[in-house]
């Protein structure tokens, strides 16, 4: 069984593959402005500064993507450590409306867990990326319970 990518590590590749791009395009502008263009009001200059301003949103979004990830991949690993671990029992996938990056949908999953006193408890996970031919009954999944305060778990999910 192979895990499931997280929907935040995706977005950080993704935001930084595009901050990457606007940031290459940028340079032909500040060469255009600095050597070619020799107008009043040099519009290269306008053209760099759009371009870079737009890299530099990308790479708020892609650093925001990486601290999300890091901090529930740190929350996984000190439950995966100290606390219970339960087979998720998946009943749907619910979609992150209008959020797709590339060929892949943000969805997170639902379902629920039998704890050790034999009580159903229901529970959703963090976003992962999905693509549009996966299907819920493809994938299973563990949860992290902690021992002192149950409403603090952690979800990972695998597919078959």
């Amino acid at each position: 069984m192979e895990i499931v990518e997280c929907a935040w590590h995706r977005l950080f590749t993704a935001g930084i593959r595009v901050f990457l791009l606007y940031a290459l395009l940028a340079l032909p502008f500040l060469i255009l402005a600095l050597f070619v263009i020799k107008t009043d009001p040099n519009w290269g200059y306008i053209v760099v500064f759009v371009f870079l301003l737009n890299a530099l949103v990308w790479l708020l979004i892609g650093l925001f993507g990486l601290v999300k990830h890091r901090l529930l991949g740190t929350r996984l690993d000190r439950l995966k450590a100290d606390g219970d671990s339960y087979e998720l029992i998946i009943k749907r996938m619910v979609p992150l409306s209008f959020v797709h990056i590339g060929a892949h949908i943000f969805a997170a999953a639902e379902g629920h867990y039998t704890d050790s006193s034999g009580n159903i408890q229901p529970i959703k996970s963090a976003y992962y990326a999905f693509t549009t031919f996966d299907k819920w009954e493809d994938f299973t999944g563990q949860v992290y319970v902690d021992r002192n305060n149950p409403k603090f778990y952690a979800v990972e999910l695998f597919k078959k």
